[in-house]
């Protein structure tokens, strides 16, 4: 199945993607909640995850009528939940996240006022 490994070459990418440093210092769950961020930075990353998710999102069509020629279609929706979804969910929540930074036009300064003590 040539679109399985696509879709393991996106998720690799991904992997990659949220290895690099740039990435696990801006993009990371507290900028994100704050809505920190280097603009530049942001928008590089911005653009990787656009790229990403945009090629997962044309592929899961295409993987999933691949799937069906083969498998029933219990068995391809258990395959699309269990490997495409968590990863496609992860990246469009980051997407999400992303677009509402670079839409901001003013910034949090610190220091910050946190709501929740479980951050701690």
């Amino acid at each position: 199945m040539e679109l399985i490994g696509l879709f393991y070459f996106h998720q690799l990418d991904f992997e990659r993607l949220k290895s690099q440093s740039a990435f696990r210092g801006w993009a990371h769950s507290i900028n994100l909640r704050n809505q920190l961020s280097n603009t530049a930075i942001m928008e590089n990353i911005y653009s990787d995850i656009s790229r990403i998710m945009s090629e997962l999102s044309s592929l899961s069509v295409s993987l999933e009528v691949s799937l069906k020629t083969i498998y029933p279609d219990w068995s391809v929706r258990e395959w699309m939940l269990t490997h495409f979804q968590p990863t496609h969910t992860e990246i469009q929540e980051l997407y999400n996240s992303l677009t509402r930074i670079l839409e901001r036009i003013t910034f949090p300064v610190r220091p910050f006022v946190f709501n929740e003590t479980s951050d701690w």
